[in-house]
């Protein structure tokens, strides 16, 4: 079995096919509903790849503000370990 931050990428890109498809065809407002779900589920494939948990939400602008503390944090205890180093 595929880790689950891999199955959430793919099913991301699925979506955003499926989206690419609806507006196309002319139909909008589908095409913008699949397109926040490929999005929402591609930011939280990248939390799980980060080793991190997401919280149950679909809320894009907090999904994104997690993943930018989570970067951030990184981030820092890298510089921390290379000024250290």
């Amino acid at each position: 079995m595929h880790e689950l931050h891999y199955v959430l990428c793919k099913r991301s890109l699925e979506y955003l096919k499926a989206s690419e498809d609806s507006l196309n065809k002319g139909l909008y407002d589908v095409s913008g509903v699949l397109a926040q779900i490929s999005a929402e589920l591609s930011i939280k494939a990248t939390i799980l790849f980060l080793g991190y948990s997401f919280p149950e939400t679909h809320e894009i602008r907090k999904l994104l503000s997690i993943l930018s503390s989570l970067t951030l944090r990184d981030e820092s205890v890298d510089n921390n370990f290379v000024n250290a180093v």
